[in-house]
């Protein structure tokens, strides 16, 4: 039966995005967030991302006040040229972009149907403080990278229990508290998160850059020119930073010395140094090599055999490395060097990933014994991979994820609807 019955489109839901650094940077976090932009973009929403216009690691470099990429608008905040590298140029970035945004919450055109707020810069969650005063409606959200000023306190940067930890921690209770969603990167980091007892919770954990459709098949060049004719390789790949813990690491290494496995660092950070000067002549089974782009990325992943990530025990819960993602997205066990309480050392556990190595002598002699294991038995080296690469696909892909976030922020808007 014809009708005559005209219905007005659906409105597509919109969103801000309110981020540090977004695309063309191309920082980690800039990467992972960029793509949620553009896969929601994708599944039908309106979405509006207004990160500073200077460039992160280009200085004086700045980028376009207003484009489109990707299906995404980008308003870009204009803020002075502050050194993002220095103590003082941090805070001032932050405390400059936490107040346009939240001047932000007082445009007088309709506001958006959802705010999304990261934790770059330090405590600009505090601007869903001022979307709960001023935008009432709008659905507020916090996808936390790191836990301030818990951070700050693990580098040694503020002591525990002072004043002014005191202080910063209640700057961001509030906008933690502010927001209707909280999204952690794993368990470890939920519970350092002051979230409202109303706040729906969920784990979002970030994907790895590159995503192979198999487990990476190592390239015979790259492999040599990293390990030689090493019977087994561990590589470790990425930044190797303040969270960054070497002991373990190299605790292992000097217990396999002789034995064929060595060991390789890919990296770029600000304790590179401090790791460098920690290996000795001694430590022959232990090289360093150049960091590489994203191009070259899968062939260096795919070159090892097992992947290295560490995080220090005092930062548990803080951050969670993502290192983890990219070594199970190549097809590649983990050793992780931390406490067992962490993310990592958890999903390792629970999925059968790889190992975890503490300062305990027990543990370094165990993950030895494994690695040795390995290193004689191609085929359980091959099941290993794959057991990997499936974990990665069910667990961490980026479409998995980014379809988790579309369906979780769609409901809090039935949730507001319904009423």
């Amino acid at each position: 039966m014809k009708t005559n019955d005209f219905r007005e489109p659906t409105r597509r839901p919109s969103i801000l995005v309110l981020y540090h650094f977004l695309p063309p940077d191309d920082v980690v976090s800039a990467r992972i967030y960029g793509d949620l932009c553009e896969g929601l973009a994708a599944r039908g929403w309106s979405v509006e991302a207004r990160p500073s216009n200077r460039s992160c690691f280009e200085a004086g470099a700045r980028h376009p006040r207003h484009e489109v990429r990707n299906g995404v608008s980008y308003r870009r905040v204009s803020r002075p040229a502050f050194a993002q590298g220095s103590g003082s140029g941090r805070v001032l970035n932050a405390a400059f972009l936490t107040a346009a945004w939240s001047a932000g919450a007082l445009r007088p055109w309709r506001a958006p149907d959802v705010v999304l707020v990261g934790t770059d810069p330090i405590l600009s969650v505090f601007t869903l403080a001022a979307f709960r005063l001023f935008r009432r409606s709008t659905r507020r959200v916090h996808w936390a990278f790191d836990v301030y000023p818990d951070a700050a306190v693990a580098d040694g940067a503020l002591r525990e229990g002072s004043l002014l930890a005191r202080l910063l921690a209640g700057v961001a209770r509030t906008g933690v508290r502010a927001a209707h969603l909280v999204a952690d990167l794993g368990p470890c980091m939920r519970a350092r998160l002051p979230a409202g007892p109303k706040s729906v919770r969920a784990t979002m954990p970030p994907w790895a850059l590159v995503e192979p459709a198999a487990p990476l098949e190592a390239d015979p060049e790259e492999r040599k020119r990293l390990f030689g004719d090493a019977r087994l390789g561990v590589l470790y790949s990425g930044t190797f930073g303040r969270a960054h813990s070497c002991e373990e690491l190299l605790n292992l290494a000097r217990r396999l010395r002789g034995t064929g496995v060595r060991f390789v660092f890919s990296i770029r950070g600000n304790r590179e140094a401090e790791l460098r000067a920690a290996v000795t002549a001694d430590d022959e089974n232990v090289s360093f090599v150049p960091f590489v782009e994203e191009g070259a990325l899968a062939k260096r992943l795919g070159a090892a055999d097992v992947h290295a990530v560490s995080l220090r025990t005092s930062w548990t819960g803080t951050v969670v490395p993502s290192k983890l993602q990219a070594a199970l997205a190549a097809g590649r066990p983990v050793i992780f060097a931390g406490s067992p309480e962490a993310s990592p050392a958890r999903w390792i556990e629970e999925l059968g990933l790889g190992m975890t190595i503490t300062a305990e002598p027990a543990s370094v002699e165990a993950a030895a014994k494994e690695l040795l294991r390995l290193a004689d038995d191609p085929a359980a080296r091959a099941a290993l991979n794959s057991r990997c690469h499936a974990a990665y696909g069910e667990r961490f892909a980026r479409e998995r994820t980014i379809s988790a976030w579309d369906t979780a922020l769609r409901r809090l808007l039935q949730a507001k609807a319904g009423r």
